[in-house]
């Protein structure tokens, strides 16, 4: 074998030794302590003392993994009283209501706290129900500034739960019990409130039981009449149907709005009575009740307060012969009509004699009328207005009238809620000239008009009221310097102070009154009684009260709109408090 084919030599295969496992962490241990120290000497790497949290640290094993939860379900069940808790254990309660600083600010749901414990003698009450009047709005009016932290509330009337009894009140309340209740009017407290501090020696407030509640469960409360019915003219069922499905579509609650009952529940109806009884016993107790006849006009029959008045008139004083005369407004006739009508029926007497009279102060303008166009009010004149009111006096069958019997039909008291200034404060009225009208009332006369009602040139309240020592009145529960009948509650409201104002303080009135051709009293400032309100009780409880209601709603559903409408229209609003 020759040398070239020598065998060739065999590869040699090179393998890798396992590397010392020890050896290598630690060799890494060493390299992780140099870079350390080496960041260390560095003046760039090192943290300032404020910035330390910034430093890195070993926090060991990392965040456990976060299981998902599953979605919550939210609870409907409602918060029962027992499950609240202890107020003996809290320092204070939020409070949350409708209130304003002052007359120039806007009303807005404020929020504020009760201290607890709160005085022995008070009762903290959970307001459910608050009702809202006309007249109550007046109370802003006062506050022209207020430079007070405590915010002017809303409201007199509420219904609700006690949720705290002072020590003083134990033996007359207990937590849990059923009350409706006035706040004092000289007070900056308001009714629409989520919870109310109450000062029974201040305020009124009525435990109400269970079985009085289920009894004003059967009990309607609303004065309301269907007054387009009787005057709908060929209307057929389709025009009917179409109707009521424009009324469904309008009452149908809006997306983000608070629904509340169709019917309002007896807790509800219950704070509806309070402020209008108690105002209609206040313009009332300058009356008479001692004598058996009496003749009466309320000038704003067709207010809530004028209705009140007339409700109050027929079912508590026992008059074997009384005169009503109601001025209202002539686009309320056909309302005050059906009123009338119930009021005959309801308190109807076979022993008495009562006449109810109805006079509009203004004629309904015809014309054609474009929407949103502004009407003018076309008031009657003077003199026509005058006969009305003569003719409603001495419309009646007591026989013949001359100068013996003439105060038997004169007024023994006018009662103002909208202004009297126009007519009854009226100088011009012209009695001549109404004599030489053929008039109905003249076959009853045995004399003439002036020597029947005076020549003197004197205001026509004078006139028709009784003279002053029968005791007649004109009772003023409005501004009586406003020119024209109104129903805007801002110029129905005094301008005055009770400070600044003579005719406000009982003794004062009668010292002016020493000196003046008729008795005047000023009665613009609410008072409510306790007396009055468990009168009033007693007449709703009755069936023998009722109110009109414009709105019944939850106050959550822009209320706004609601309390400007009572400001240039007199109505009643019903509001259902949140739980808060």
């Amino acid at each position: 074998m020759s040398d070239s084919e020598s065998p060739k030599p065999k590869k040699k295969s090179v393998g890798f030794a396992e590397a010392p496992i020890e050896d290598l962490q630690q060799h890494h241990k060493i390299l992780r302590q140099k870079e350390e120290e080496k960041k260390k000497s560095s003046s760039f790497h090192k943290i300032p003392p404020e910035l330390a949290y910034l430093e890195k640290k070993n926090l060991g094993q990392g965040p456990k993994q976060i299981s998902p939860k599953p979605p919550s379900v939210p609870s409907f069940n409602r918060t029962k009283l027992s499950d609240l808790p202890d107020l003996k254990n809290l320092k204070y309660f939020d409070v949350k209501d409708i209130s304003v600083q002052n007359k120039e600010t806007e009303l807005q749901f404020h929020y504020s706290q009760i201290d607890l414990p709160p005085a022995a003698d008070s009762v903290i009450v959970d307001v459910k129900y608050g009702s809202l009047n006309s007249l109550d709005l007046a109370k802003i009016n006062q506050y022209l500034l207020n430079l007070s932290n405590v915010k002017v509330g809303l409201g007199y009337e509420f219904s609700g739960v006690v949720n705290y009894v002072g020590a003083n009140m134990s033996s007359k309340f207990s937590i849990g019990d059923f009350v409706v209740g006035a706040i004092d009017p000289s007070a900056r407290r308001g009714a629409l409130s989520t919870c109310q501090l109450v000062h029974p020696g201040r305020d009124v407030l009525i435990k109400v039981d269970e079985e009085t509640l289920n009894q004003l469960n059967n009990i309607d409360i609303e004065l309301k009449f269907n007054v387009n019915e009787q005057f709908e003219i060929d209307s057929d069922e389709e025009s009917r149907e179409l109707e009521q499905q424009l009324l469904q579509q309008q009452n149908k609650p809006k997306k983000g709005t608070f629904p509340v009952e169709n019917t309002i529940p007896p807790l509800g109806k219950i704070s509806t009575f309070p402020v209008l009884y108690n105002r209609a016993k206040q313009l009332l107790q300058y009356l008479s009740a001692g004598t058996n006849r009496a003749n009466i006009l309320i000038n704003g029959a067709d207010t809530t307060v004028g209705l009140t008045l007339i409700q109050v008139l027929l079912s508590e004083y026992q008059f074997s012969s009384m005169n009503l005369l109601c001025v209202i407004r002539e686009s309320s006739s056909k309302y005050m009509e059906q009123a009338v009508n119930y009021f005959s029926k309801k308190y109807y007497d076979p022993s008495a004699d009562k006449q109810l009279t109805l006079i509009p102060f203004d004629i309904v303008n015809d014309d054609l009328i474009f929407p949103g166009e502004k009407v003018p009010i076309v008031y009657k004149k003077p003199n026509y207005f005058a006969i009305e009111i003569i003719d409603a006096l001495l419309n009646n069958d007591h026989g013949s009238i001359d100068t013996s019997n003439i105060n038997d039909y004169k007024l023994d008291s006018i009662i103002d809620l909208i202004g009297c200034k126009k007519y009854f404060q009226e100088t011009s009225i012209k009695l001549h000239e109404i004599e030489t009208l053929n008039l109905p009332f003249k076959s009853k006369m045995n004399a003439s008009l002036e020597s029947l009602f005076g020549k003197e040139k004197e205001p026509f309240l004078v006139k028709i009221l009784k003279p002053k020592k029968f005791g007649s009145s004109l009772v003023s529960g409005c501004n009586f310097n406003i020119e024209k009948p109104s129903y805007n509650i801002n110029e129905l409201s005094a301008v005055t102070t009770e400070i600044l104002n003579p005719w406000s303080s009982k003794w004062s009135s009668n010292l002016f009154n020493n000196w003046t051709t008729y008795n005047y009293y000023d009665e613009i400032q609410l008072k409510i009684k306790q007396e009055w309100c468990n009168q009033g009780l007693e007449l709703l409880l009755a069936n023998q009260l009722k109110f009109k209601i414009d709105h019944y709603i939850d106050w959550r559903n822009d209320y706004k709109q609601y309390v400007n409408q009572l400001k240039l229209n007199d109505g009643k609003v019903v509001f259902k408090v949140e739980d808060f």
